[in-house]
This record gives structure tokens, sequence and C-alpha cells, in this order.
């Protein structure tokens, strides 16, 4: 405190004993009133003091966002700072006293070494600042992404590419699974100003995340983000560029807005954000996504998924390809013309899907994790060793649901999950054929499964 009042007294900024009642320090045994030598308190509260003003004029200038080159210019314009020569007596100016105010606020010793190296530091933060808006994020690689110098709702200036070459978006993709972690995407804090909030990874296939939002006195809202299959669609509603990323705005439903948005266009990957719930509410659902996207947004331009990768459990059903346990063979023998050659993949071959081609029979199979499945989730029943629920699906009254649990774990909470297969069949045919076809496509389905039962 004391180090603090006098670096201040000497700058001559406000004459602090007058308006604090502070006596002034003496001098001349050189302690402080704890016994701490004068030479080791000032050094102590000057390096301190530095960084402190590191800190606010990196709130101020660059939005509270650290990189490492701005953590290094700052370290190393604090140290200066501490450096500076301890003031004495027989060093310090004297300051006017009995002076109105006005006239004393201004009053800098001009052959002082220390408003040197504090206009030396900002000026540096200045032009650093200034300059780190033509860096590329991933050069600065900060871990929340470099504050856009523009108003959140015009675009980053995009760099332009040579001729042939690829831009710096054009070149990012998203990094393969199942490392790419979808919960690297998402802050429950930020969101909480909509509700008290829960990230669950456990709430789907393993390429999503959920965040589940309890705004007060209306239904749960959960906010979903997922990895999808690329490019973007043909942008037929609004978009903008966040952080070098494209997002774009699909039009609200009732109980659901989403967001997609990928480096560029042709993205062989995307991520989509979406905030739904059961029934009708106060509180805006774009006004989630939007606000879901925008923290999406920042973390992938920030290179989030790239510093922090997932790492799944060897046995994780993850490490499965849901396209490899089905044999052409074995799908032509329950689903006549199905198109075995050309199934729709999902993200991570954690989804596939085959269709008819001269009837309007379905075939889904597609990874999950969530509760535990029991009996009240159809007919328990067992194959190759693996515990499975064969039931009518709520959803469609003409669709059968097969759940295998694959292995059970405990979440985060100390909740029991489970890794699931899922094995749904629905087409214009009666429902004990649905629920059949569906058990002998999953009885084929885990035999092919690594795993022990």
């Amino acid at each position: 405190m004391w180090g603090f009042i006098d670096f201040v007294k000497v700058y001559g900024l406000v004459p602090l004993d007058a308006i604090l009642g502070v006596p002034e320090k003496r001098y001349g045994d050189h302690f402080d009133d704890v016994g701490m030598p004068m030479g080791l308190m000032s050094l102590i509260v000057r390096a301190l003091l530095g960084v402190a003003l590191a800190v606010a004029v990196n709130q101020i200038l660059n939005n509270g966002v650290w990189s490492p080159l701005w953590t290094v210019i700052s370290v190393v314009l604090a140290v200066l700072l501490a450096l500076i020569p301890e003031q004495t007596p027989e060093n310090t100016p004297e300051t006017p006293r009995n002076k109105p105010l006005e006239k004393v606020f201004f009053i800098v010793n001009s052959e002082s070494s220390t408003n040197a190296r504090l206009g030396l530091f900002l000026l540096t933060a200045l032009i650093f600042t200034f300059l780190s808006s033509f860096i590329p994020t991933g050069i600065i690689g900060n871990a929340e992404g470099k504050a856009s110098s523009m108003p959140p709702s015009m675009p980053s200036p995009t760099p332009k590419a040579s001729p042939g070459s690829p831009s710096e978006s054009q070149r990012r993709k998203i990094p393969s699974p199942p490392r790419a972690d979808p919960c690297r995407l998402v802050d429950a804090v930020r969101l909480g100003r909509f509700g008290k909030t829960e990230i669950d990874p456990a709430y789907g296939n393993f390429d999503r995340c959920d965040v589940l939002i309890y705004p007060p006195g209306e239904d749960e809202v959960d906010v979903k983000v997922e990895f999808d299959p690329g490019p973007l669609p043909e942008q037929t509603t609004s978009s903008e560029t966040m952080k070098n990323v494209i997002v774009m705005k699909e039009p609200a439903q009732s109980t659901e807005c989403e967001r997609r948005m990928a480096f560029s266009a042709d993205n062989d990957t995307i991520v989509s954000v979406t905030a739904k719930r059961g029934e009708k509410g106060r509180t805006s659902l774009c006004d989630i996504a939007d606000t879901a996207a925008e923290i999406a947004a920042e973390k992938l331009g920030a290179g989030e998924l790239e510093k922090y990768p997932r790492s799944l459990p060897q046995d994780s059903l993850a490490n499965e390809d849901a396209c490899a346990l089905l044999s052409p063979d074995t799908l032509g023998e329950f689903v006549p013309g199905v198109d075995a050659a050309n199934p729709y993949v999902g993200y991570g071959n954690w989804t596939c899907k085959w269709s008819s081609t001269t009837g309007d029979l379905r075939v889904n199979l597609h990874f999950d994790q969530g509760r535990q499945p029991d009996s009240t989730d159809g007919a328990p029943t067992r194959l190759n060793g693996y515990r499975a629920f064969v039931e009518r699906w709520a959803d469609d009254e003409r669709a059968c649901l097969t759940q295998v649990v694959y292995r059970s774990y405990p979440d985060r909470y100390g909740r029991t999950k489970a890794e699931t297969l899922q094995l749904l069949v629905d087409g214009s045919f009666p429902m004990d054929r649905l629920c059949r076809v569906s058990t002998e496509l999953a009885y084929s389905a885990t035999a092919q499964l690594r795993g022990a039962a």
C-alpha cells in the first residue's frame, strides 16, 4: 500500500497525502512498518503494479484475451517497470505542496526514467494491439479466440489469398474423429444468463455435446452442439462470419432454433448448434442459439479442438464402424432392393443408414449414450451375449427399435450411463415384421463387435 502511494506521489498524479490523510513515509532507516527492507518491498509492489497495468491495458485494448505473444510482452514490460530505481529522498523530486488540485494533477517528473518506461509500456501495448488485428488467429493461438475489432454484426475482414492458393479458413478443418471433442465448443457459464445449466456429454451419439438449461418457471431447453457431415447447405438464409467461421442461421421453428457453421462452405464437416424444448416458453430459443453459436465459433477459431483432443476409452463403442457391422448380403436378406453400396454415413462412421430402392423400408444403425436401458424400454432379450430391448418406437408408429447395451460406466456425477447400439427399422410393414427385421439385423451387427459382452 505504501509503495503504491509513493509511486503515485512520485508521478505527481494526485496529492494522496492530503486526500487520504496518509502520513508521509520516511526513508531514514529504509524499512517499512512490517520490518521488510524497503528495497525488496518496493520491488514487490512495483512488480505487482506492473502486472496490474498489463492486465488493465489488455482488458481495455484486447478485450481481456491473452495470447502467448501478448503474455510475453506484458511480462517483459512488467519486469522493466519493477526494475525502476527506487525513489529515495536523494533522487525523488520535490512534489509541489499546497497547490490547488487542478495544478498538481498533471505534474510529472520529466527527468525520471519511470515516466519513460511507463510511456514505453503503453506505446508498445497500443502498437501490439493494433498489429494483432492483422495476425491470423491460428498463429496467435489464444485460448478463446482473438476479439474482433468490429461490432459483432459486421463480418470480420478476410485476408486476400494469392491466386490458386486456399485461404486460411479454407485450409482449416474440424479435426478427425474421435479426437474432436464437441464439449470443447460449449460454455455453461456464458449460457447461465438464461437459467441454471448442466453440461451432459452423454446425451446422444459421440458426435454431440448438450448443455441443459433450466430457465426459471419454464421447460428445460436442450442446447445441442453436434458435428455433421458437410458441406454447408446452399445459402438460403442470413449468415455472418465470426472468428473466420461462417455461421448460417436456419429459420426459427416453434420449438427449435438452429445455427450451422464451418471454416468454409466446402468443409467436409460442419458444426450444428440447436436450441430446442418440448413446448413454447418466454425465453427466445434463437437468442440462446445465437449465444451458443457465438461461443462455438470463438472456440473453433481459437483452435480449442486441436489444443484439447478427446481421449475415449479403448473399450468404447466409438472405436467401432457402424457401416461395417452389416454386410451387403445381410442387408439384402432382410431389406428387399436395398442400396447397400451407398448408405448415408454420419460423422465418425457412428451412424449408417440404408434404404430400399423398391419400397419404403429403411434401416438406421447408430450409436448412442445416455441412461442405461431396462425393461421399460422394450421386451428384454440377449443378442450374442449383449443385453437388448426391442420395442415399437415411440416417435413413429411405423418403426421398431432394438437397443443393445454395449457397456455401462459412471459419468462425472456418479450416475450410471450406457453406450448402446441402436437399430431402427421403419416402413409400411406390419409391426411384428419390422421388429423381427430390427432384431435380426441387430443380432448380425453385434456378432461383428470387437468388445466382449
